[in-house]
C-alpha cells in the first residue's frame, strides 16, 4: 500500500532520537524493496535473467506493444519468462508488517503522552455563596463526566472495531490472494494477464476501502481527542457553557458503513467459468455464490463460496450487512421465479432437517423472515397465501395446510418446513409443474384410499394465469414463473412434437413433426411441444431473393412439390417466412447491368434461362442489357466474372484471339482484327492479343518494318482506300471500281512501310520495328550493316532511315581507349593533374567515333583493314571509321619518372616541361639526389610531311627516353669532379653535360633526339640534396653559421644606425620643449585676464536674476491664492445645489412610491371584498334549499362537521321567525377581511 502524499513515509524512525542507525538502515531496505518503474514497494516481484526485479503489473506495462522484452535498467533483452521471486515478496511482506507495528505502537504512545493544561479562574463570588454553588456545579459535573465517560466508551468501542475490520480485510485479502492463485495455477500460461487485472482489482479495492477506514479511525481518533481534552478540561474547570456546547452536538455515526469490506464474492465468483469458458475441465460452475460477509456467525463459507457448513462463532467485525440468523446470502439475484438446490449433509443428499439454512439473493425481498423458525412449535400461523407441508408420522404421509388460518399441530404431526409463499402466476406468465397432481373433470385434487394426493409420476403441467396455489408433496416447480413469449409480426416459431397428439386446430401431430407459430400472437406453451426456434422473415428488396433449401419433402407457400435438398430462389418483393422445412441460405442481389458492364455466366447443369434458352452443363455465354436490366442468377447457374466493355477510338484496334463464329463457338487458333471506333462485349473463350493497341500513326520520318505470317497478297494501304471509293463519272452516273493488283507476300517475307499514313496491321502482318529517320549533323555519324551482306559502313552529315535489311552497329573499342574518351579531362589544360577521377558518360555505340584533336597536338589513326595509319594534327576533329582505331601513347610520369604511368590519345607537341629526380656520386663518393626540370618540344615544321608526323610516334614513350639519356649524361660528367667544385658550379657541369660543347667550346643551347624529332632546350636544377645524412648534417651546419655571420653583422649596423638617430632626436625635444614653455606662458597670461572679466560678469548677472525671480515668485503665489479662493467658492455652490437637487428628487419619488402603494393596497382590498362576496354566494346556490333544510334538521355537530368539509367557516341558518340584525351579522358571514387591523 502506497504511503500518503505529503506525509513521511518513517514518522516512527525520524522522530526517534536513538533510532538514527534504524532510519538508515530503514531507508537502505526500502530503497532495495522499491521497484525502479514505479519507485513504490514491490508487487508480486518478477525476477529477470539479469537478476533485476520490477512489479508484475509494472513490467507488463513497460513491455506492452514492445517486439522485443528488454530489462528497462539494463536494456538487457529477457531470454526466457520471468520467474516470481517468492523470497522478495516475502521480504516485503514482513517489512510491510513491521511498519504497520511500529506505526500502531506510535500512535499509541502519542495518546499516552497527550496532555492538557489549562489555567483556573479566580472565583468572584462571595464566601457565603460559595460552597452551594460549588455542590450544584460538583452535581452538574458528574452528570457531565458520566455522559462523556459513556461516549469515549462507545468511540472506543468503535475504534476496536474498525481496527479488527483492518485486520480482517488484511486476512480476507491474503485468504483471497491465495485462493485466486490456486485457482489460476490451474490455468494455463495464456491466463496469466487476465490473473493480473482480477489481482491488481483486489488489490485497489483493499487500498480503497483501507483508506476508507484508516480515514474513518482518523476522525474516531481526532473525536477521542477531542473528548478526551473536553473530560480534562470539564474536571479542571468549573465552566460548563463549553462542556455543554460539546454535549449538546450529536454523536455521529462512526460505523464503518455500507460496502467496508473487501467484495470477495466479486473477485471469487465463478472467477475461472468467466475467464474461459471452454476449459470446462478445469474449471466447475456454481450456479450459487455465496457471500461470506453476509453469512451468519454461526456459518462458515467454504473457499470456493459454494457451500456453507456450521461452525464455532467467528470472530469477525461487525459487518452491518451481516445476517443474525442462520442465513448467507447469494451474489447473484433471482429477480423472478423460484429457485431451489439440493443440499448435501456430509455427502448424503436429505429433503429436510431440524434448522433450515436458506440462500438468499442480495437484491431479493428484503422483507424479514424468522429463519429460525420453531418447526416444533404446537401452534403455527399461516399467513395468507402461504402454505405448509404437515407430516403424519403415523400414515408417513403429507398433506397441505393453507393460510390464512392458525393451525394447531399434533403429537403425531411434524411440520417440514415454514410457512412459504404461494405461487402466484400473473397476468400473460405461465410456470412448468413437475409431477402434478390429478385432478377430475370439476378440477379438484384426487386423492386415494390412504390420503395421498394422487401424482402424476414424470408428467408435466402448464398452469397460466390463476389464483395462487400451494404445491402438493411430492410437486416442484420445473420452470419458474416465466413470461408468456409473443410473437411478433414476420416471426414464427419452429415447433416439434414430442408426442403424438391433436393440436387446438384439429391437426394430427406425429412425435417429431415440425410447424410454425406465426405471428403476431402470443404463443401458450403446450407439454407435448417444444419451441425449437424463432425465425424471422426475410425482407427481399428491389433485385433481390433469397435462397432456399429444403430440408425434407414438401410443399412450399407456392404450391410446388420439393424433394429434400432441393434449392430454388423466390424474388417476389416483401418479407418472406420460411416455411417449417425449409431454410435460407443466402441472400442473393441481383447484378445491374449497363451498358459498360456484362455478366460472364456458366451453367451448372442442364437448365432452361430466363430467356427461354436450354443451356447444359459448363456452357458459358454472356448476359448483357440487351437481354434484361438487371440480373438475378438462379441456382443453376453461377457468375464467374463480370465482363467489362471493350471500347475502340477512331485511333485504336485489337486483335481477338480464338474469336467466336457465328453459331456461338469459338474459333481456336484464328484471329480478328477489330477496329474502331466501336464498342464490344468479349465472349467468353475470347481474349486479346497485347490488348488495345493505338493505330500506327507514321509521319515523313517514320516507317514500319513488317514481316508476314502467313500467305496472303498485299495491297497498298493508299490503294486499298481508293479501292474502297466509288467516282462517279458522267453525267449518265454510271460508277466503276478501280482495283489495282496487289503484291503476294511469303511467311517470313520482310517489307517497309513509309509514311506519311495511317496503318493497322492485319491479321496476316506482323509488325516487328517502328523506325524513325536518324538526324545527323556534318560532324555526327551512325555505322550501319547490311544485315544480307554483313558489310559495316559509316553514314555521316544527312539524315537517314534505316531500311528492312539494315541494323544499327556498335562499333567497340579497348577499355583504355572508352576510359581516355569518356574522361572529363582536358587532354592540353589539365595534362598536369593525373589523378583526377575520371567521370565515365555513356558512350552510344552505334554513332561513329569522334575525338576533338586540340591545338598544338596530333593523333595517329590506325585502319586495320587497310593496313596503314594516318596523323591528325589539331585543332581538327577526327572521326573513326568502322576498322579505324586510335594509337594510345603510354608515357612514364611521376617523380622519379615510372614507365606507363600517362595513357593519352593525343600527343602535345610542345613546349613543355617535365621533372625527374636523379641520383649522382661525385669523385670524393659524395652522393647526391638531383631535381631536375627539362624544358621540350617537338621539332615540326608546317607543312608537315608524312615521314615527319610518321616519326613523332616512333618512340612510344619518348619522355622515359629523354629523361633517362640525359640522367646518364649528367652522371658521367659528376664523377670525375670533387664535391666542392660541383657545389660551386654545379649549373655549368649539368649543362656542359646535357647539351655539349659547339666548335668554339661554348655550350650547345639544346639538346636533339633525331628519332622522333624531340628537343630539350634548356635544364633547370630545382634542389640539391645529399644523400648521406652525415654530409647532410655537415652542410646544413655550414649554411647555418654562415647565416649566423650574416644576422650578427647586420644587428651591429643597425644598432650603431639606431643609437645615431636617438641622439637626433633627444636635441630635437629639448628645443621643441623649451618653445613650448614660452607660449604656454603667454596663454596663461591671456586665460587670467579672462577669467577676471568673466567674474565681474557673473557677480552682476546672478544679482539681477535673483531679484527677477523673487519678484517673478511672488507674483505667481499671489495669483495662485485668488484663484484658489475663487474655485473654492465655485466647488461650494455646486455642492450645495446638487445636494439641493438631490434632497429634492428623494423627496418626491418617496411621495409617488407612498401614493402608488395607497392606490395598490385600496385596488387588492376592493377585489379580495369582490372575491369573499362571490365565493360565498356561489357556496350558498351550491348547497341549495334542500340541503340547508337537510343542515337545519341535522344535529349541532353534524353540522359542523359537514360545514367543515364544505369549507365554510362562518354560516347563518334561520327558519324566518327569529329576527337577526343584518348589519352586524355580514361581517361575520363575509370573516375577517384581510388586512384589517394592519397599519
Amino acid at each position: 500500500m502506497a504511503s500518503a502524499p505529503g506525509t513521511p513515509r518513517w514518522p516512527l524512525l525520524l522522530r526517534n532520537p536513538l533510532g538514527l542507525l534504524t532510519t538508515k538502515m530503514a531507508a537502505r531496505l526500502e530503497e532495495d524493496l522499491t521497484c525502479s518503474i514505479c519507485c513504490d514497494l514491490f508487487r508480486d516481484p518478477l525476477l529477470l535473467s539479469c537478476s533485476h526485479s520490477f512489479c508484475r503489473v509494472c513490467l507488463l506495462s513497460w513491455w506492452k506493444n514492445k517486439a522485443i522484452k528488454t530489462c528497462p535498467v539494463c536494456k538487457k533483452g529477457s531470454s526466457k519468462a520471468p520467474r516470481l521471486n517468492l523470497s522478495l515478496r516475502n521480504l516485503v511482506q514482513t517489512f510491510e508488517e513491521e511498519m504497520k507495528r511500529l506505526s500502531a505502537e506510535e500512535k499509541e504512545k502519542k495518546k499516552k503522552n497527550l496532555s492538557f493544561s489549562s489555567k483556573e479562574k479566580e472565583a468572584s463570588l462571595p464566601r457565603e455563596k460559595a460552597s452551594l454553588l460549588r455542590e450544584e456545579l460538583r452535581e452538574e459535573l458528574r452528570e457531565d463526566l458520566r455522559f462523556l465517560q459513556e461516549k469515549l466508551k462507545i468511540l472506543s468501542q468503535t475504534h476496536e472495531e474498525m481496527q479488527v475490520a483492518v485486520s480482517h480485510i488484511a486476512a480476507q485479502t491474503e485468504q483471497t490472494e491465495k485462493l485466486i492463485g490456486d485457482q489460476f495455477n490451474k490455468l494455463h500460461q495464456f491466463l496469466w494477464e487476465e490473473e493480473e487485472t482480477r489481482i491488481m482489482a483486489l488489490k485497489e479495492e483493499q487500498q480503497q476501502k483501507t483508506q476508507r477506514l484508516l480515514d474513518k479511525m482518523a476522525a474516531v481518533s481526532r473525536d477521542m481527542e477531542t473528548v478526551s481534552r473536553s473530560l480534562s478540561e470539564t474536571e479542571l474547570t468549573t465552566r460548563r457553557s463549553r462542556a455543554r456546547t460539546f454535549l449538546d452536538t450529536a454523536l455521529e455515526n462512526t460505523t464503518m458503513g455500507q460496502d467496508a469490506l473487501i467484495d470477495q464474492a466479486k473477485h471469487l465468483g465463478n472467477l475461472g467459468f468467466h475467464i474461459w469458458k471452454n476449459m470446462q475441465r478445469l474449471v466447475q460452475f456454481w450456479p450459487v455464490i455465496l457471500d461470506p460477509n453476509r453469512a451468519a456467525s454461526e456459518l462458515v463459507v467454504s473457499d470456493n463460496l459454494s457451500s456453507v457448513r456450521r461452525g464455532g462463532t467467528r470472530r469477525s467485525p461487525q459487518n452491518p450487512e451481516r445476517e443474525r440468523f442462520y442465513t448467507v446470502l447469494g451474489s447473484r439475484a433471482y429477480r423472478v421465479g423460484s429457485h431451489s438446490w439440493e443440499v448435501v449433509v456430509r455427502d448424503i443428499l436429505v429433503r429436510s432437517c431440524t434448522r433450515t439454512v436458506f440462500i438468499m439473493s442480495k437484491r431479493s425481498d428484503p422483507r424479514p423472515v424468522d429463519l429460525d423458525f420453531p418447526l416444533d412449535a404446537s401452534i403455527i400461523r399461516i399467513p395468507p397465501h402461504h402454505y405448509i407441508h404437515v407430516l403424519d408420522q403415523n400414515t408417513n404421509i403429507g398433506r397441505v395446510e393453507t393460510g390464512p388460518r392458525t393451525y394447531i399441530r399434533q403429537d403425531n404431526e411434524r411440520v417440514l418446513f415454514p410457512p412459504v409463499r404461494m405461487v402466484m402466476v400473473p397476468p400473460r406468465h405461465y410456470c412448468v409443474v413437475l409431477n402434478p397432481v390429478a385432478r377430475d373433470d370439476q378440477g379438484q385434487v384426487q386423492f386415494d384410499q390412504s390420503g395421498q394426493a394422487k401424482l402424476r409420476h414424470a408428467d408435466q403441467e402448464i398452469r397460466l394465469t390463476q389464483e395462487p396455489f400451494p404445491l402438493y408433496p411430492g410437486e416442484e416447480v420445473q420452470q419458474d414463473v416465466t413470461a408468456l413469449q409473443i410473437v411478433f409480426p414476420d416471426t414464427a416459431l419452429r415447433l416439434q412434437a414430442l408426442l403424438d397428439f391433436t393440436d387446438s386446430t384439429g391437426t394430427k401431430r406425429t412425435a417429431g413433426d415440425e410447424w410454425l407459430f406465426e405471428g403476431p400472437g402470443t404463443y401458450i406453451p403446450h407439454k407435448e411441444e417444444v419451441v425449437l426456434e424463432t425465425i424471422k422473415a426475410t425482407v427481399i428488396r428491389e433485385n433481390q431473393a433469397i435462397r432456399l433449401r429444403a430440408r425434407k419433402e414438401g410443399v412450399d407457400r407456392s404450391g410446388t412439390q420439393r424433394v429434400t435438398g432441393e434449392e430454388w430462389l423466390v424474388s417476389k418483393v416483401g418479407a418472406y417466412l420460411p416455411g417449417a422445412h425449409e431454410e435460407v441460405i443466402d441472400i442473393v442481389n441481383a447484378f445491374i447491368l449497363t451498358d459498360k458492364r456484362a455478366l460472364h455466366v456458366r451453367a451448372l447443369r442442364p437448365f432452361k434461362d430466363q430467356g427461354g434458352f436450354n443451356r447444359r452443363t459448363g456452357e458459358e455465354w454472356l448476359v448483357t442489357l440487351e437481354q434484361r436490366e438487371a440480373h438475378i442468377p438462379s441456382v443453376c447457374e453461377e457468375v464467374l466474372k463480370e465482363v467489362q466493355v471493350t471500347t475502340l477510338s477512331s485511333r485504336q484496334y485489337c486483335v481477338i484471339l480464338d474469336p467466336v463464329g457465328d453459331g456461338g463457338k469459338p474459333q481456336l487458333g484464328r484471329k480478328k482484327v477489330v477496329k474502331g471506333e466501336k464498342s464490344f462485349f468479349l465472349q467468353p473463350g475470347e481474349h486479346l492479343e497485347n490488348g488495345i493497341q493505338d493505330v500506327f500513326v507514321l509521319s515523313e520520318e517514320e516507317g514500319l518494318v513488317l514481316r508476314a505470317v502467313e500467305a496472303f497478297t498485299d495491297i497498298d494501304p493508299m490503294d486499298a482506300l481508293d479501292s474502297e471509293e466509288e467516282e462517279e463519272e458522267g453525267e449518265g452516273g454510271g460508277a466503276k471500281r478501280r482495283r489495282r493488283a496487289g503484291i503476294s507476300r511469303r511467311p517470313g517475307d520482310r517489307w517497309m512501310l513509309r509514311g506519311p499514313i495511317e496503318y493497322v496491321p492485319s491479321a496476316s502482318v506482323e509488325v516487328i520495328l517502328r523506325r524513325q529517320a536518324i538526324p545527323l549533323d556534318e560532324n555526327e555519324g551512325i555505322y550501319v550493316r547490311d544485315i544480307k551482306t554483313g558489310k559495316v559502313r559509316a553514314v555521316i552529315g544527312h539524315t537517314y532511315m534505316l531500311t528492312q535489311d539494315e541494323e544499327l552497329w556498335q562499333k567497340q573499342l579497348p577499355q583504355n581507349v572508352e576510359a581516355l574518351l569518356a574522361s572529363p579531362q582536358d587532354p592540353l589544360a589539365d595534362r598536369s593533374d593525373r589523378n583526377q577521377a575520371a567521370v565515365q558518360r555513356p558512350r552510344d555505340k552505334t554513332h561513329v567515333v569522334s575525338y576533338r584533336v586540340p591545338h598544338n597536338a596530333a593523333v595517329q589513326v590506325y585502319d586495320y583493314r587497310e593496313k596503314k595509319a594516318r596523323v591528325v594534327f589539331g585543332p581538327e576533329l577526327v572521326m573513326l571509321g568502322p576498322d579505324e582505331q586510335f594509337t594510345v601513347l603510354s608515357l612514364s610520369g611521376d617523380k622519379p619518372k615510372r614507365a606507363n604511368v600517362i595513357k593519352a590519345v593525343c600527343l602535345l607537341l610542345g613546349p613543355d616541361f617535365c621533372t625527374d629526380v636523379i641520383t649522382i656520386e661525385t669523385a670524393d663518393h659524395a652522393r647526391l639526389q638531383l631535381q631536375l626540370s627539362y624544358n621540350w618540344h617537338f621539332d615540326v615544321q608546317s607543312p608537315v610531311s608524312a615521314e615527319h608526323a610518321a616519326a613523332l610516334f616512333s618512340v612510344p614513350d619518348f619522355v622515359g627516353d629523354a629523361c633517362k639519356a640525359i640522367a646518364s649524361k649528367i652522371r658521367g660528367a659528376v664523377a670525375s669532379v670533387q664535391f666542392d667544385d660541383f657545389h660551386k658550379n654545379s649549373n655549368r657541369i649539368i649543362c656542359s653535360a646535357v647539351f655539349g660543347f659547339d666548335e668554339k667550346v661554348n655550350i650547345r643551347g639544346s639538346l636533339q633526339f633525331p628519332q622522333n624529332r624531340l628537343v630539350i632546350s634548356s635544364v633547370d636544377i630545382q634542389s640539391v640534396e645529399p644523400v648521406d645524412q652525415r654530409t647532410r648534417d655537415a652542410l646544413q651546419k655550414s649554411v647555418q653559421l654562415a647565416i649566423e655571420i650574416t644576422t650578427n653583422s647586420q644587428e651591429a649596423t643597425a644598432r650603431h644606425e639606431a643609437e645615431r638617430l636617438a641622439q637626433e632626436a633627444t636635441g630635437k625635444l629639448e628645443r621643441q620643449k623649451i618653445t613650448d614653455q614660452a607660449l604656454a606662458e603667454k596663454a596663461r597670461k591671456e586665460l587670467l585676464e579672462l577669467e577676471a572679466l568673466s567674474a565681474a560678469v557673473e557677480s552682476t548677472g546672478a544679482a539681477k536674476a535673483e531679484a527677477q525671480s523673487r519678484a517673478e515668485a511672488a507674483r505667481i503665489q499671489g495669483e495662485a491664492a485668488v484663484n484658489e479662493a475663487k474655485l473654492k467658492a465655485e466647488a461650494q455652490r455646486i455642492e450645495a445645489e446638487s445636494e439641493l437637487q438631490r434632497l429634492s428628487q428623494a423627496r418626491e419619488q418617496e411621495l409617488s412610491y407612498q401614493k402608488n402603494m395607497d392606490h395598490l393596497e385600496v385596488d387588492k382590498q376592493e377585489k379580495l371584498a369582490t372575491i369573499e362576496t362571490q365565493k360565498f354566494s356561489h357556496m350558498v346556490q351550491s348547497l341549495g334549499t334542500e340541503t340547508l333544510k337537510e343542515m337545519a334538521k341535522a344535529g349541532p355537530e353534524l353540522q359542523v362537521k359537514m360545514l367543515q368539509a364544505l369549507g365554510l367557516k362562518s354560516t347563518l341558518i334561520t327558519d324566518g321567525s327569529s329576527p337577526i340584525n343584518l348589519f352586524t351579522t355580514a361581517n361575520g358571514l363575509l370573516g375577517g377581511l384581510p388586512g384589517q387591523g394592519q397599519g
